[in-house]
């Protein structure tokens, strides 16, 4: 029951996104939903449109760089992690994310380098 009240909700807002094609955060929701309802593909390019129209989005800076390590792209993911630290300095899990990303970054130089 629960995961049809999910997908009719990601169908709403994939609506709302149609009609508000140029909202940030209408994009910024919909990839929120395709996390939750376990549909990541895609969801790169979902959270780079919610930047584009809205730059200073610190969610969705921080859901990119989330998304970006799971894809393996951590230079990329660190740029997006310090961005949604900077917009959202009260925030932890921001922090945490460009803490832990530095740390992976710094074994893949241990690793390559030895």
């Amino acid at each position: 029951m629960a995961v049809v009240a999910q997908r009719r909700h990601a169908e709403a807002l994939k609506e709302a996104v149609r009609l508000r094609h140029s909202d940030g955060s209408a994009y910024y929701l919909l990839s929120e939903c395709r996390y939750v309802l376990g549909h990541g593909d895609g969801m790169i390019e979902i959270l780079r449109l919610a930047i584009g129209h809205q730059p200073d989005h610190g969610q969705a800076h921080e859901r990119l760089g989330k998304v970006l390590v799971e894809d393996g792209k951590l230079l990329e993911a660190l740029r997006h992690a310090e961005r949604a630290s900077k917009l959202q300095p009260g925030v932890p899990s921001a922090r945490k994310l460009v803490e832990n990303i530095r740390k992976q970054l710094a074994k893949e130089t241990v690793s390559t380098s030895g």
